[in-house]
């Protein structure tokens, strides 16, 4: 893989990761972890980068880039400088409020 695949490679990779990795359908555990078979499945589902292996995960730490994980076994783990995403579990409150027009106030209840 070139410098400049493997820098763009990074730079979605850091995206998926540690910005929203809701919006691609992957939870970090408590611990930052995912495993990589479920990573490589979510980011194959976008367009252009279904060539992705991890041979290629690997080949980023490989070529001197610092990548914002770490590699144990069959998981990617965050590395501990690298702010988790927080997934709030409390309970939702009684009563949800949903604005919408009168005529469609009938049908909502």
């Amino acid at each position: 893989m070139d410098k400049k695949k493997a820098k763009r490679l990074l730079k979605f990779l850091s995206y998926v990761l540690c910005h929203s990795p809701d919006e691609f359908g992957i939870f970090l555990d408590g611990d930052g972890s995912i495993s990589i078979k479920e990573l490589l499945w979510a980011v194959k589902e976008e367009d252009g980068w279904s060539y992705v292996r991890e041979s290629h995960l690997k080949d980023l730490i490989l070529l001197g880039f610092d990548p914002p994980y770490r590699l144990e076994g069959k998981k990617i783990v965050l590395n501990d400088s690298i702010k988790k995403p927080y997934y709030p579990v409390e309970q939702p409150p009684r009563t949800l409020f949903y604005a919408a027009r009168l005529k469609a106030c009938y049908h909502i209840y």
